[in-house]
């Protein structure tokens, strides 16, 4: 990405990065400020570029989706081999490149 800043996030660098339109970034953003979970705060001079932080709980809810992702690999992991759980990704593996395929 390309910031003024080192480590700093603007809606433009999350429009290229996903190769979407401005209009559908900025309804993004704004839902999600709506919701608490980023913050915007103009750089400097410009008002329109606005750094983007995320916020104290969408980290909680990340760490909550992560620690639900972990409890639920466990579950399926669980009574399966080594053999059979690589077995199982190179199949799907597969699976998906026939998918790609087409």
């Amino acid at each position: 990405m390309t910031n003024p800043g080192e480590g700093k996030v603007y809606a433009k660098d999350i429009e290229s990065e996903f190769d979407m339109r401005r209009a559908t970034i900025a309804g993004i953003l704004q839902l999600l400020e709506q919701n608490q979970l980023i913050t915007r705060k103009a750089e400097g001079s410009d008002a329109r570029l606005k750094e983007i932080t995320i916020t104290k709980k969408a980290l909680e809810i990340i760490n909550n989706v992560d620690s639900s992702i972990e409890e639920l690999e466990k579950r399926l992991e669980k009574n399966m081999s080594k053999e059979e759980r690589e077995n199982f990704l190179k199949t799907i593996d597969k699976l998906s490149k026939n998918l790609s395929q087409n």
